[in-house]
């Protein structure tokens, strides 16, 4: 009898672990809570840049750029657009050369460092509020040595700033040039999984094919009862979703 008391108290110990865990994944996956961060790396550019820009203000939506420093001076007006358009903006790094960002922990402080100078320059002092960055490569690159990677990662969160990755790829920097088709299958198979959705992107001058599958994305997310957002609007509940799923500090 003993054994048998135990058993069902067992069971109903398992019912009650069940019966709330799927109500916090029913309240994680409720559409009325998924967000889509729209994010580009590697511009502005003189042409794709621009036709994002035209896109996103077409459907009345924005995204998040993350920048190459000494790209900015080339293309002021593009960047002072995306600005005016209320698009955010942070620093991807100044000179996008693996070999001398990720040489030592001071190279990679140094390159931030002449981004941000380089946006304040073109944008104004207000152009950002520097809370995010975004690695070249991401967080985990295998590219810069594990202990100057973590020692780099180290010094980005005492000053306060997080460094975002994504969990969609879009897959339109696996190589030069990528089919339309590609990156319309990575975003098919891809996305729609997490409540707080993180796209990487990228606006760099080599890239058509992601202007050109870009209207379908936003459809895509549109179709899945997504809200878009940037990431200067970010909510400290998301932060800490995207932090437990490995996406924000990692």
């Amino acid at each position: 009898m003993k054994m048998f008391r135990n058993t069902i108290l067992n069971l109903v110990i398992i019912f009650i672990m069940i019966f709330n865990f799927t109500s916090i994944n029913t309240m994680a996956l409720n559409s009325q809570n998924k967000t889509v961060y729209l994010t580009f790396d590697d511009g502005p550019s003189n042409g794709n840049t621009n036709k994002i820009l035209d896109i996103l203000e077409k459907n009345n939506i924005k995204a998040t750029f993350f920048v190459v420093g000494n790209r900015i001076s080339a293309n002021k007006s593009i960047i002072k657009r995306a600005k005016n358009l209320n698009m955010a903006i942070y620093p991807h790094c100044n000179n996008h050369d693996y070999d001398k960002i990720y040489c030592s922990k001071n190279s990679y402080l140094k390159d931030l460092n002449f981004c941000k100078k380089n946006m304040i320059n073109i944008l104004g002092k207000n152009c950002s509020d520097f809370r995010f960055v975004r690695l070249p490569g991401g967080a985990t690159n295998t590219v810069c040595k594990k202990e100057v990677l973590n020692n780099i990662k180290n010094e980005i969160k005492s000053q306060n700033i997080m460094y975002i990755d994504w969990n969609v790829d879009s897959g339109d920097a696996v190589a030069r040039n990528v089919s339309s088709n590609i990156i319309k299958n990575n975003m098919k198979n891809y996305s729609g999984i997490y409540n707080v959705e993180v796209v990487l992107m990228h606006d760099s001058g080599d890239k058509e094919s992601t202007v050109d599958t870009l209207q379908s994305i936003i459809n895509n997310y549109k179709n899945k009862n997504y809200k878009f957002k940037t990431l200067n609007n970010i909510s400290k509940e998301e932060i800490n979703y995207l932090k437990k799923i490995r996406v924000i500090n990692n």
